[in-house]
């Protein structure tokens, strides 16, 4: 029973290796190497992006110019910082009036 199983095994193993080696070409879509490059692109400022000139393939000159960001909220946030820097501003001459004004109450007490 065991030389059976043995040479069941055995002759399905070489089987399956004459077909295999049957010299068939397989039919395939495509061969060769894909490669893909992946390019960051970054701003120096945050924004809307409003013009992006270029498309994919298109040679860039580094340093050059490709699109235009709406800076608009940067430029308010900037206006805002400056309001509220002159509000301070004017606040520290108040500060110094009154430590005067005390100082005075203080010597006359």
């Amino acid at each position: 029973m065991k030389q059976q199983i043995g040479v069941v095994v055995v002759a399905s193993s070489l089987a399956m290796a004459m077909l295999s080696c049957s010299g068939k070409e397989h039919e395939y879509d495509a061969t060769g190497t894909f490669e893909a490059v992946e390019t960051t692109v970054s701003a120096e400022e945050s924004g809307r992006l409003l013009k992006f000139g270029i498309s994919e393939g298109d040679v860039v000159l580094a340093g050059s110019e490709v699109g235009l960001i709406d800076t608009m909220q940067i430029w308010l946030k900037i206006r805002q910082s400056d309001a509220v820097r002159a509000v301070y501003a004017s606040q520290k001459q108040d500060v110094l009036a009154q430590t005067a004004s005390l100082r005075q109450q203080l010597q006359k007490a």
